[in-house]
């Protein structure tokens, strides 16, 4: 997963398309209305080495994953 993240990030894409690639993994995440604390960390991860601007939320029980900044 850290290397497909690092080969995205080396096609120097502009940092709205690597929002719209995170919208994709959140979009994934809440699919099947479970969040499992893997997908977050995975997501974040992706935050991280990306260097984005952004945060997610923690979601609780019945709430969707989603960009808060």
């Amino acid at each position: 997963y850290e290397n497909s993240l690092l080969a995205i990030k080396d096609t120097e894409a502009d940092p709205d398309q690597f929002r719209k690639l995170l919208t994709a993994f959140i979009d994934i995440a809440n699919a099947d209305e479970f969040i499992h604390e893997n997908e977050v960390m995975l997501i974040q991860h992706a935050i991280d080495i990306w260097e984005l601007d952004v945060r997610i939320n923690d979601p609780k029980s019945d709430e969707r994953l989603k960009i808060t900044s």
